[in-house]
């Protein structure tokens, strides 16, 4: 982009700016998301669907609105996301023995096995996409954005003060 194309000095000041582009630049590598055998959506498994997963692997068997109160999805959404994951063989849902009327939700092997290759291609995008970064300044931006996010949303508090975090 030469200076012509760039945008006024007044965007560039602005984080939210910023973000927005940076978001944008990130879709645009991604591509839209993970091709993947399954019912609903064309087969394709997204961010949502990828949260999800991780949920599950970190947490084990939980409920439908345990899951979607802490992947803060709402438990409308959660339903068509959950069939997507099963309809793959990512996820299952089976009636809880202590609670017939409520469901738990598991990983499968296979939703694993996808888990860690999907895991392994963000990281790689992520290499890519922050490749102009040191490792120190990428560390650097992490704990910036988990400040920023700390600040709005508690879920994030840990992380922003060095605590645990996703690799």
């Amino acid at each position: 982009m030469d200076k012509r194309e760039a945008p006024p000095d007044t965007f560039l000041a602005m984080p939210t700016y910023l973000t927005v582009e940076l978001v944008r630049l990130i879709r645009r590598e991604a591509g839209g998301g993970t091709s993947r055998p399954g019912r609903g959506r064309g087969g394709v498994v997204r961010w949502p669907h990828v949260i999800v997963l991780a949920c599950l692997a970190d947490e084990g068997a939980l409920a439908q609105r345990e899951i979607s109160d802490r992947v803060r999805t709402d438990p409308a959404d959660l339903v068509g996301i959950l069939d997507d994951l099963e309809g793959a063989g990512y996820a299952v849902r089976r009636r809880d023995p202590a609670d017939r009327r409520r469901y738990a939700v598991e990983i499968t092997e296979e939703g694993r096995r996808f888990l860690r290759a999907d895991l392994e291609r963000l990281r790689e995008r992520d290499a890519r996409l922050f490749a102009a970064l040191t490792p120190a300044e990428t560390e650097q931006f992490r704990a910036l954005v988990r400040k920023v996010l700390a600040h709005h949303d508690p879920r994030f508090a840990d992380a922003a003060q060095g605590g645990s975090a996703v690799p």
